[in-house]
Parts: C-alpha cells; sequence; structure tokens
C-alpha cells in the first residue's frame, strides 16, 4: 500500500510543479509559493481535523515544521529554475538530487544500500549533464545560463531530500498534524521573505485558478507521502515519490509541446534508470 500511496504523491507532486512552472514564468515564483502554500494550509487543517489521530507529540510537529521550512525552500528554488529553463531539464535534475539524499541518510544511519543502488547513484552524474545538454544554436536557450539552472536545481533537489527525510521521522499516531505544522511554518517563510524584499503579494486574475490548483496537489501530495513514509521504509517511498518529473515531463510534452534533443532524451532515460536501480538495491 506505501508504495501507491508513494506513487501517487509523485503524480501529484509531478502535477503540482507543472502548473507551478507555468505560473512562474509571468508571475514571482515567491508569491506563487506562498498563495499555493496558503490554500494549502486551509485544506491540510480541514483534512487532519477529519481524519484521526491519537497522540501527537512535540517531535512530530517539530520534524513537521522541519519539513515544511524545506519544502518551501525547495519550491521557490524549483518554480525559479522552472521560469527559466524546461520543465524536462529542471525536474529529473531536482528528482535525482531529492532521491540521494534519504540514500545517503540512511547510510549514514546503519543502512547497507545493495551494490546496485550504488551503481544508480553513480549514474545519475552523467543523467545530469545529459538532461543539461540543450541545443545551443537555438536563441531562446542560448539565453539560459546553465550553471544557474544547476544550481536552482540541485538546490532545490537538496531540499526536498531534507523534506522526505523529515517528514519519515513522524509517528503514525500524529495522523495529518504533521502535515499541518509543515504548512504553517512554509507560510510563515514565504510571508516573511516576501515581506522583507518587498515583492507585491498581489496575484493576477489569470494565475487564481492555477494556484488553488497547485496548493490543492501540493499538499495532497504531501499527505500521500506523509502516510506512506509512516507505513513503510524511507529509501523504498522518498525514491518512488521522487519519481514526479514522469508527469511534469509528460504534461510538458502534451500541454506546452516542449521538446527534447537526443542527449536530454538519452539523459532522462539515464535519469530514471538511476531512480530505478536506486529503489531497487533498497538494504
Amino acid at each position: 500500500m506505501e508504495i501507491l500511496l508513494a506513487a501517487l504523491s509523485a503524480v501529484a507532486y509531478g502535477a503540482a510543479d507543472f502548473l507551478g512552472g507555468k505560473a512562474s514564468k509571468s508571475a514571482p515564483a515567491l508569491v506563487v509559493t506562498g498563495w499555493s502554500q496558503l490554500v494549502g494550509l486551509v485544506s491540510v487543517t480541514m483534512a487532519a481535523a477529519v481524519f484521526g489521530w491519537s497522540r501527537i507529540l512535540e517531535a512530530d510537529l517539530l520534524w513537521g515544521a522541519g519539513a515544511g521550512v524545506a519544502g518551501a525552500v525547495g519550491l521557490v528554488l524549483l518554480y525559479s529554475g522552472l521560469a527559466v529553463a524546461p520543465m524536462a531539464v529542471v525536474a529529473p535534475i531536482t528528482a535525482i538530487c531529492a532521491a540521494t539524499v534519504p540514500v545517503v541518510v540512511g547510510i549514514a544511519s546503519g543502512d547497507r544500500p545493495r551494490p546496485i543502488a550504488l551503481v544508480g547513484m553513480a549514474l545519475a552524474i552523467p543523467a545530469i549533464l545529459l538532461i543539461s545538454r540543450e541545443d545551443r544554436s537555438d536563441p531562446e536557450v542560448a539565453k539560459i545560463s546553465i550553471g544557474r539552472v544547476l544550481g536552482l536545481s540541485m538546490s532545490s533537489g537538496l531540499a526536498f531530500g531534507f523534506f522526505y527525510v523529515a517528514f519519515a521521522q513522524c509517528d503514525t499516531r500524529a495522523g495529518l498534524w504533521p502535515a499541518v505544522a509543515a504548512r504553517v511554518a512554509s507560510v510563515v517563510l514565504v510571508a516573511g521573505i516576501i515581506a522583507v524584499t518587498g515583492e507585491r503579494a498581489q496575484v493576477a486574475r489569470g494565475h487564481r485558478l492555477a494556484i488553488i490548483g497547485i496548493g490543492l496537489l501540493d499538499i495532497a501530495a504531501n499527505c500521500l507521502y506523509l502516510v506512506a513514509s509512516q507505513r513503510g521504509l524511507l529509501s523504498i517511498v522518498s525514491v518512488v515519490a521522487s519519481m514526479y518529473p514522469a508527469s511534469t515531463v509528460v504534461l510538458a510534452w502534451f500541454v506546452l509541446r516542449e521538446r527534447m534533443n537526443r542527449h536530454q532524451l538519452m539523459g532522462v532515460c539515464a535519469a530514471a534508470l538511476a531512480v530505478g536501480l536506486v529503489a531497487a538495491g533498497r538494504s
């Protein structure tokens, strides 16, 4: 059951990223993140009140808050990357980094992945290089700073990786309340950044529906992952959840008609294989 929940969370994450990437091309990533997080806070609070819980410890709320901060930082970085580069480039790089962090944490905690998982982690390096290889003869692509895109994507992935690890520490008896704590923390963080930077928090009418969709999809994905991580092994559910670029890329391909060159296609395939090998080599 936890594998199915993690897979569904990946689909929801990917769809949310697709909408977030589109909205961030014409609206500040910080504002898109802030409003979508607020939508998620309202919906997850209602859901937590409906679903049962038996015991909520301070540690559960603290881990949830930590996950929320990491998730908010990851989203801002991700949407910033999606605003300047194709989704087929940003999403897989982010996912590889996000999938690797829980594996590293597991090793440090005493896990011993099989050699096949180590092969998958090594394969991630050439996958990132291939995915980042754009056609520089394209005037639009020539404007993209590959270094900047790599920096945003990899930083976002590291933040998401901590998000996965933090949520996995929460007890099942806390129900969805760690997700509420996560969303409170993320809303406060993003609101504070907006206040400090002086960013206008207003959202154009045309983006409001998309932001509602982002908020609902993202919090649904968070809750699905939270439940999956409470019932399954971190090394399994985190890797499955990290496969979200599949839905992002498919949506970008069908809706936006984004094209991938031969090297990028090879890179995406290598990235998928890398994530699969890490999952297959769980300890």
